[in-house]
């Protein structure tokens, strides 16, 4: 029979704990349940102050609350301190095309928007103008993505030149992009010219 089979039973009914984790702990408490719960709790919530950066009872409130469960603890916390869109970005901090993806499902998910594959441009008059910038410019940069970016340059680009220079102030990308419009459009004609002169030669 393993030791501290009573306290075992008594501080695993208290807590959700482990087996192997709950008799390491009465080990270090001499059996003492009250002590070995404790020394439990104060280990959950070095973890979650680690991992959040609130205070100890900050943490102890969100742990009591989620039964001692520090996942639901850690979601509640992140749940209180960000917003949608800074968790999200705190869970993909390295991949920024999954980020910004759910971003927009987040976004889309509270205000449906009618789709013809792409965004109706009417449709973001729906939302607030960071939303209406934000789904703007995903649209565009998906768009480049599957048709190329001499096709993008033709897609919506004076709204999102303008949401460009008025709401992130990216001047320069927006200035770059009508002058590769104006040099794309430039060749097109020239080339679109000397075949005309050649058909007629």
């Amino acid at each position: 029979m393993p030791p501290f089979t009573s306290q075992l039973q008594e501080l695993r009914q208290l807590l959700p704990i482990g087996l192997r984790q709950a008799l390491q702990l009465l080990t270090h408490t001499q059996g003492d349940v009250a002590a070995a719960a404790q020394l439990f709790k104060q280990e959950l919530t070095d973890l979650v102050v680690s991992k959040t950066g609130v205070e100890r009872p900050v943490a102890e409130q969100h742990l009591a609350l989620a039964n001692y469960d520090v996942n639901q603890a850690l979601q509640s916390i992140r749940a209180e301190l960000y917003t949608l869109t800074e968790r999200i970005l705190l869970r993909y901090p390295t991949d920024q095309a999954q980020a910004l993806s759910r971003i927009q499902l987040a976004i889309e998910g509270e205000i449906p928007l009618a789709r013809n594959h792409w965004v109706e441009v009417g449709e973001l008059q729906k939302l607030n103008r960071p939303q209406a910038c934000f789904i703007l410019l995903c649209e565009w940069l998906d768009y480049q993505e599957w048709e190329g970016l001499t096709d993008a340059l033709f897609f919506h680009l004076d709204l999102v030149v303008a949401e460009l220079r008025q709401e992130l102030q990216q001047f320069a990308l927006a200035d770059t992009l009508l002058a590769m419009r104006v040099r794309y459009a430039a060749l097109q004609m020239r080339y679109a010219t000397a075949s005309s002169e050649k058909a007629h030669r």
